[in-house]
């Protein structure tokens, strides 16, 4: 998973995490889209570690991933992975 901290972003792999001096944008353009997926402003998941997905207020998802993390889809993101993933 990827997360926004600040002017980073934080990398969260194996049980430990690492800091990127990049923002969201500019790895979302360059992760595999098959793999990895921008759930909402904050993150990006590797939709190989998802481990659950529920519905959620107002028309989002809610994810859990198999570290146990939980992350909320936004709005706009919920229709894609909908799509993505023929749910």
């Amino acid at each position: 998973m990827f997360e926004v901290d600040g002017n980073y972003t934080r990398i969260y792999y194996q049980g430990r995490h690492a800091m990127m001096p990049h923002a969201l944008s500019y790895l979302n353009v360059r992760l595999d889209e098959r793999t990895f997926f921008r759930v909402s402003r904050q993150h990006i998941v590797n939709l190989d570690y998802v481990e659950t997905i529920e519905p959620w207020i107002n028309d989002g998802l809610h994810i859990r991933l198999t570290d146990g993390r939980e992350i909320e889809v936004s709005r706009w993101q919920a229709a894609a992975l909908r799509q993505l993933l023929m749910l």
